[in-house]
């Protein structure tokens, strides 16, 4: 027999929307946190974390395909068809393929199956299914055909999110690039710009903005100081500030959300639970 599975928290506050303890088998995880994060960027700023139905449980509609903690039901209230298509896409792209949108009359949501290498679980028929393009319900899965965007290439758990997390460094390079920020030299420059040419005051704000430091609150200091004043360099200052401090503000939370993955790569790769 193999070794007891190890559950992880997942969701906001580690709860579901009934405020349950929402868990999955600690391999799911870092899938799971690289899906949050590039639907955040891909879906219109929908936030999974706090959208779960169930995460590990025992729904009797659920045919105890989430008993062991490798699906979670998302609820879609709100949710156009498009942002549930995309969703239902990006989590077969992340390691979901047995993801699919359940349009059901009383019970909407979309459920979401991970492929755990090497490991059966539960949900491990439905991942079987899609694979032979079957929509995972009914006997073995089988009862009709997939109807869910086919992902680019076939990913699990351990693939999955080193696929995400290079989207979302391709996101925050196309940020930069938007703001002519090519290199740390350019970065250093931008905030000297911006909040003044004291060297210690810039390389502060640099080492902030790539540390994940409070922007907005920054902003707002810079704003206030700047924005009264009739100076040239002020002005100029205070015009950047109102420019490109929203895309800096959104500039930190893509590199929060890749930080995020990372993290959670790094802990799947040193065999921590």
């Amino acid at each position: 027999m193999g070794d007891a599975p190890v559950y992880k928290s997942i969701g906001e506050h580690g709860q579901d929307v009934h405020g349950r303890p929402a868990l999955v088998r600690a391999e799911v995880r870092p899938a799971w946190d690289a899906l949050v994060e590039l639907v955040k960027q891909e879906a219109d700023g929908v936030d999974l974390d706090t959208r779960i139905l169930q995460a590990k449980g025992s729904a009797k509609a659920s045919a105890g395909t989430h008993s062991d903690g490798a699906a979670i039901d998302v609820r879609v209230w709100n949710l156009t068809s498009s942002q549930r298509r995309e969703i239902v896409r990006l989590a077969r792209e992340c390691g979901f393929p047995a993801s699919w949108d359940r349009p059901w009359e009383g019970n909407e949501h979309l459920h979401l199956g991970a492929d755990i290498p090497g490991v059966w679980t539960r949900i491990s028929y439905q991942v079987d299914a899609v694979k032979d393009g079957k929509n995972g319900l009914g006997r073995g899965g089988r009862k009709g055909a997939d109807d869910g965007p086919k992902p680019s290439a076939w990913r699990d758990t351990t693939t999955g999110p080193i696929w995400a997390a290079k989207q979302l460094g391709s996101t925050i390079e196309r940020s930069l690039r938007a703001m002519s920020i090519k290199t740390e030299a350019d970065l250093r420059k931008f905030v000297e710009d911006v909040l003044g040419p004291t060297p210690a005051r810039a390389k502060w704000s640099h080492d902030a903005l790539v540390k994940g430091g409070h922007i907005e609150r920054r902003l707002a200091r810079a704003e206030a100081r700047v924005g009264p004043t009739t100076d040239a360099r002020a002005q100029y200052a205070y015009k950047r500030v109102l420019e490109l401090g929203p895309q800096l503000a959104e500039l930190q939370k893509q590199v929060a959300g890749l930080a995020r993955v990372v993290e959670q790569l790094d802990t799947t790769v040193n065999g921590e639970a």
